[in-house]
């Protein structure tokens, strides 16, 4: 029931959904754009090689039982990934 719950987060305008592999694309288009990055830790442009690390992590770690959750927010007409959000546990910290 919590997992029904976790993926069926919308609000007017947007959804938010686990990634999917497809979402490498629009994933690069953001986190390729030096505007976006100069507000990301680091500030430097991510190569495509990159951002598919970082879909894969996404994907990988998304789990309820250890309080995982990145989520793809895409725009609900089309499902275009226009940016991320989530919580997650940092084992640094």
């Amino acid at each position: 029931m919590r997992g029904d719950f976790l993926d069926k987060l919308q609000s007017k305008r947007l959804s938010y959904r686990r990634f999917k592999e497809t979402d490498l694309e629009d994933l690069f288009n953001i986190l390729g754009d030096p505007v976006v990055c100069q507000y990301l830790p680091g500030s430097e442009v991510y190569t495509k090689e990159q951002v598919g690390k970082w879909l894969n992590y996404f994907i990988k770690s998304f789990n309820a039982d250890k309080q995982h959750y990145i989520y793809a927010v895409t725009q609900k007409e089309s499902d275009k990934v226009i940016g991320y959000c989530g919580c997650a546990y940092i084992d640094e910290y």
